[in-house]
């Protein structure tokens, strides 16, 4: 009867044990799905991180672009205005002969009238 009594306590523990162990187990095999669908997770977001700093490199770029673009507008247009300026005092000198000119001749037209009528 003893021999008998301790082979049960002996089986009830080894099923004690065996369930511990499942138990274990399953925990272990949930940590790993956990751990699996974390480093997922981070590399979704280093990929995600990964595209909005090529974004904002992209970004940086084109402002470096446009700033130069806009610097040579700049230049390109005082050109011009410097263009322009010595285009206007050249027609100013022009209209000053031209005007020099006009009076000369009115001045010649009335000399010739005044011999004219001598």
């Amino acid at each position: 009867g003893k021999r008998h009594l301790f082979a049960k306590e002996i089986s009830i523990q080894k099923e004690l044990y065996e369930a511990k162990l499942l138990d274990a187990q399953n925990e272990i095999d949930h940590l790993r799905a956990q751990i699996s669908e974390d480093k997922q997770k981070l590399a979704q977001q280093r990929f995600a991180k990964n595209v909005r700093e090529t974004q904002v490199k992209a970004k940086a770029e084109d402002i470096l672009q446009k700033e130069t673009d806009i610097t040579a507008k700049g230049s390109q247009i005082e050109q011009l205005s410097e263009r322009l300026e010595r285009k206007t005092q050249e027609a100013e000198r022009a209209h000053k002969k031209l005007v020099a000119s006009n009076k000369s001749l009115a001045e010649t037209k009335s000399k010739l009238l005044t011999l004219q009528h001598q």
